[in-house]
């Protein structure tokens, strides 16, 4: 026998893991729209562990409650699979208007209280005591933005449902008020998605977008099923191109106005900007095209993987021109080679120049106190034959000092931490020592304990490897000086990558006299080409800083096979006040040793695979533990392969690969 009794709502309990029972709280009638509470004879208590399908579905929302079905099947009380619903819980807010809200949740966030539910949050009444609340199903439209109960509105929302109710307790007599299941002093109203379909008297959608990105994602819309249509790929510029001839406004626009309440008008001026600027883009006369054709002008690494990439398809195009385009090859070759040897010639020019200039200095000097000299001497010439004769034994016979003036040395400036007075370094052979003071420095700043450690063996492994690193994130510089004041005893010197390198620059670099040498913005300029140099400095560590991940994306996926990534991004580094007690490492490089090889790495490099397995033998090793993921995470998302990352990701049921995952969902 299978016999549906009603929709109730329940409270499921699984707290002593061996038997699962639902509270029935109040059962539904839906022709009133009212949640009613159950008395003893309406099967307030329900033991769901007789059906072990059952109960292993409805043990996932332990502690929460859940409207759903009860059947009786088969003599046995129990939840019908697959009818479960959220509740909705009402929430009150400040806001006197819905789009204060979206605002909020556009920008700094907004405190949901109960986020294991849908909510529908409340504005403040109105002078007639008018309500009107946003709803938001927790999954689909809200994201968290940080460690508490703050969450932002998805990128991808457009709009959301308004529901109007002419008081408080008008809503109030379609809800039911509950307790927290493990705060009973915490009680709040519940309610359902039906209901307010039902019984609000006003029902609209609010924009959460300018009339701008309600227009483009419709458009973006309408192109993806353009070139479905066609079976040919959305990035194709014919087809582009085909799309804008074709794309008709008048037959969505004025829906699209009705749908979200704005003016057609507005709708059309902004489809009409839309469309120009794609008219441009699909021209080549955008402005990301321009800066394309800079980046390809002014970095010869990047325009010569440009030019091969030009000359393969012209190939493929137009075989009969190939000598004509070898010879053009050639003559650019002889060009840069003689732009190379003249560049040579006017640095040496150059340096001419300004010893000359020093010198010139040297003699207006001499000639000035000459002058000064005779002036006295015409007072007393005795004296003044003694003094000039003393002079001369005394002058001195040295070169002027030469300073640094072909690098861009920014100065130490901390934006996340103040550093109290410093101690004077302690030098120990103990390994663990040099682990637990990184880690306690850096413990008030990074609140997921397990990266704490994770980061804190990586940062150590690396620097008593001297293997370069690549920090990604506004938090980039901050580690770097960091890792530098606590290993080192000094800050590291900040080099900003610009101008054109060369011999000169290489050896200032050299020159330099603190440790650690941080080099920020390297991805986009011409040093990349010499990065080999510049990791291998002599008795340096280098750390490469970038602030953005996207000024990454043009340069070679070689470049960490050099240097290994780590996004700052998922610390959440916090600002702190550190006390600075350095310890200087003399125990020995770690010994080389025979590593396990990782699985699910398909489709990664073999350098970059080496890379990836070594460090986490390495940090495996330092930490004593078998979940490491920085290694991993950092070499796969740098490397743009955000799909094999959630597949290994998504195989770990631990925090951190949760945490990962999330953050990976969230970028």
């Amino acid at each position: 026998m299978n016999e549906l009794i009603g929709t109730s709502l329940f409270l499921i309990d699984y707290s002593d893991k061996n038997k699962l029972t639902a509270y029935c709280k109040a059962k539904f009638d839906k022709a009133s729209g009212i949640l009613r509470s159950v008395g003893n004879y309406d099967y307030p208590e329900i033991d769901l562990s007789t059906n072990p399908y059952i109960q292993n579905h409805f043990k996932n929302y332990s502690k929460s409650y859940i409207f759903c079905d009860l059947r009786l099947y088969e003599q046995h009380l129990e939840l019908s699979k697959g009818t479960e619903k959220l509740p909705v819980v009402v929430q009150k807010s400040s806001f006197s208007r819905p789009e204060e809200i979206i605002k909020a949740l556009r920008t700094s966030g907004f405190n949901i209280d109960h986020p294991n539910y849908n909510t529908l949050v409340l504005t403040a009444p109105s002078a007639n005591g008018q309500v009107q609340g946003l709803y938001f199903n927790i999954k689909d439209d809200l994201y968290l933005k940080d460690s508490g109960h703050k969450y932002g509105l998805k990128s991808s929302n457009t709009f959301l449902r308004k529901y109007s109710f002419d008081s408080k307790k008008q809503l109030h007599k379609y809800c039911y008020e509950v307790a927290a299941p493990k705060n009973a002093n915490d009680r709040f109203f519940l309610t359902s998605e039906e209901n307010l379909e039902i019984y609000s008297p006003n029902i609209s959608n609010v924009p959460t977008k300018d009339v701008y990105g309600i227009v483009r994602s419709e458009i973006l819309e309408r192109l993806k099923d353009h070139t479905a249509k066609a079976g040919k790929y959305s990035q194709n510029l014919k087809l582009f191109k085909s799309f804008l001839n074709d794309l008709n406004e008048d037959d969505w626009t004025t829906q699209l106005a009705e749908q979200y309440h704005y003016d057609v008008q507005k709708v059309n001026d902004a489809y009409e900007d839309i469309f120009d600027n794609a008219q441009n883009l699909a021209a080549g006369n955008d402005e990301d095209m321009a800066n394309l054709k800079y980046t390809i002008k002014n970095n010869e690494s990047i325009r010569q993987v440009a030019i091969n990439e030009i000359e393969d398809d012209w190939k493929k195009q137009n075989d009969s021109k190939a000598k004509q385009l070898k010879k053009l090859t050639k003559d650019i070759g002889s060009l840069s080679t003689k732009k190379t040897e003249l560049t040579k010639q006017i640095e040496k020019l150059t340096a001419k120049k300004e010893k000359l200039e020093s010198q010139q200095q040297l003699a207006d000097d001499v000639e000035a106190k000459v002058k000064e000299r005779i002036e006295k001497a015409r007072k007393n010439a005795a004296d003044f034959i003694a003094e000039m004769a003393f002079n001369q034994a005394m002058m001195p016979k040295t070169n002027p000092v030469s300073h640094p003036h072909h690098l861009a040395i920014s100065p130490f400036n901390p934006i996340k931490f103040n550093v109290d007075p410093q101690t004077a370094p302690v030098e120990t052979t103990n390994a663990k020592d040099v682990f637990n003071v990184l880690k306690n420095t850096l413990e008030p700043m990074i609140n997921t304990h397990s990266l704490l450690g994770e980061l804190t063996a990586y940062l150590y492994i690396l620097h008593n490897q001297n293997r370069p690193l690549l920090l990604i994130g506004d938090d980039a510089l901050d580690i770097a000086q960091l890792a530098a004041l606590l290993l080192t005893g000094q800050p590291a010197t900040q080099i900003e990558c610009t101008g054109r390198f060369s011999t000169a620059v290489l050896q200032e670099l050299k020159n330099i006299k603190s440790p650690v040498i941080v080099l920020n913005n390297l991805a986009g300029s011409s040093w990349l080409s010499h990065i080999n140099s510049l990791v291998h400095l002599p008795n340096k560590w280098v750390i490469l800083t970038e602030s953005f991940m996207d000024d990454l994306n043009l340069a070679p996926q070689g470049l960490y096979n050099f240097a290994t990534p780590i996004l700052t991004d998922i610390f959440g580094l916090q600002s702190s006040q550190v006390a600075i007690t350095p310890v200087i490492d003399k125990s020995t490089r770690f010994d080389i040793f025979d590593y396990p090889h990782l699985d699910n790495l398909k489709g990664i490099n073999q350098p970059m695979r080496k890379h990836i397995e070594e460090e986490t033998a390495w940090i495996t090793k330092a930490l004593d533990k078998c979940d490491v993921y920085l290694p991993l995470f950092g070499y796969i998302y740098a490397s743009g392969k955000k799909h094999l990352l959630k597949e290994v990701l998504t195989k770990d049921n631990t925090p951190t690969a949760h945490y990962l995952m999330q953050f990976q969902e969230l970028d």
